[in-house]
């Protein structure tokens, strides 16, 4: 068969770029199809939430179906029993207070052997460890909204009002909407379609 294209002349151009294509396409499919491990810890197809604490939930605040972005709020627990124990920090350091300025006082007028300034001491590393425990109240009570890592779909609801459940339970299923995946998928069909036109090319310039 005489050569169709007498005035180009012939190169492994398109055989290159075609082995490159077909390399990259393939890379692509592995992502965008078959992703490993590791993949999947970066990019999940899905997130379970899971509940960090136990206790009892007061209201769950989406809906199966419902899209919901980074950061939203899916689950409420009931913090009546944070309230309690918070309360009663706060009266012991209110207390405590009162009593360091006590002391105080007592300090800088006694004559007596009462080492009150020792004392005062004393009561002051009671203050922080009061501190402390309100502190880490705080941040429980900031663990009882449970909220979504990634933006998605709500695919299942584990749980209902008034339900108790543990530390470590699936309160719910999201399908993950990351572009990672519909990136790669794109990328593939289009690398392989261009690794056939230069294959293609290249058969016919030969």
């Amino acid at each position: 068969m005489a050569r169709k294209y007498k005035n180009v002349r012939g190169t492994n151009d398109f055989l290159i770029a075609a082995i490159g294509l077909t390399l990259l396409g393939l890379w692509a499919v592995r992502d965008g199809w078959f992703p490993t491990k590791k993949v999947l810890e970066k990019h999940p197809l899905v997130e379970k939430a899971v509940f960090e604490d136990a206790g009892r939930v007061d209201a769950v605040l989406v809906e199966t179906g419902m899209n919901v972005s980074s950061n939203s709020p899916l689950i409420r627990m009931n913090v009546k029993d944070l309230d309690q124990k918070q309360a009663d920090a706060e009266e012991r350091l209110k207390q405590a207070e009162i009593e360091i300025r006590r002391l105080d006082s007592l300090s800088a007028t006694s004559t007596g052997d009462t080492d009150y300034r020792e004392l005062a001491g004393q009561k002051e590393e009671e203050i922080k460890e009061i501190k402390r425990e309100i502190a880490g109240i705080k941040q429980t009570r900031m663990r009882h909204i449970l909220r979504s890592k990634h933006k998605g779909k709500i695919k299942e609801i584990s749980v209902e009002p008034d339900q108790r459940v543990d530390a470590g339970d699936i309160a719910a299923v999201i399908r993950v909407h990351d572009h990672f995946y519909t990136f790669n998928k794109s990328l593939a069909i289009g690398s392989l379609l261009g690794a056939a036109i230069c294959a293609i090319i290249h058969i016919k310039l030969k």
